[in-house]
């Protein structure tokens, strides 16, 4: 957390440099999330459907260490959860009802970002690499009856009454491509997100996620 913080701090000082602006490029992308969990040794039924599909919006900042190497930033918010929860029908474990659990971070990844040129000039294939925090700022649920297809809950989630885990950590793996337009670079991405920590402290509940964006992103001086 210090070091994230202490990296926050450089790069607002660093982009009030010209010198140093550069150096820096900033951008947003904003897309799909499909979302699920790790239940862990659970047997859940043969046609569970355990994703949920939810989107993203990621701001981006990062300083460039080499030609292709960059440190970087990608603060959002994201909508992760899951489907087919496990426990989480009444007072019964089961599965006579689909649960469907909606989780929206805001997250703070720090990321160490590699660029190549692929085919031409103006295309770029990028990798990355990155560990960040996400804190939880609400969650809802959703309870459908899998017989009558009735749907029994829909609503917020009272954290006083549901154990979870608000702080989540984990490890980013992104791929993706940037063409050059105009002063910047279009941006076509892809991040998987691996969690160790359970989001629900009463089940194995590890959260996973995938995120296809598009995206813009331009040096602060060219």
């Amino acid at each position: 957390m210090k070091t994230i913080r202490f990296f926050i701090l450089s790069f607002v000082l660093g982009a009030a440099s010209p010198a140093l602006q550069a150096q820096i490029t900033v951008g947003l992308k904003t897309g799909y999330t499909q979302a699920w969990e790790d239940y862990g040794d659970v047997n859940l039924p043969d046609d569970a459907i355990i994703h949920v599909n939810r989107f993203n919006v990621t701001t981006m900042g990062y300083y460039r260490l080499t030609p292709h190497f960059s440190l970087g930033i990608e603060p959002g918010f994201v909508k992760r959860g899951a489907a087919c929860v496990p426990g989480w029908w009444g007072d019964t474990p089961g599965f006579s009802g689909d649960t469907q659990l909606t989780l929206n971070y805001v997250e703070m990844p720090l990321m160490l970002a590699a660029n190549v040129p692929f085919w031409s000039q103006k295309l770029e294939f990028k990798a990355k690499l990155g560990y960040g925090l996400a804190y939880m700022v609400s969650a809802n649920e959703k309870r459908v009856d899998l017989e009558t297809n009735e749907e029994l809950f829909k609503g917020k989630v009272d954290f006083d009454r549901r154990n979870l885990n608000r702080w989540d950590n984990g490890v980013y793996l992104g791929i993706g491509f940037g063409y050059q337009i105009g002063k910047g670079s279009l941006l076509l991405e892809s991040t998987y997100f691996r969690s160790p920590k359970n989001a629900d402290e009463s089940n194995a509940s590890k959260n996973r996620s995938v995120n296809i964006n598009l995206g813009y992103a331009f040096l602060l001086s060219r």
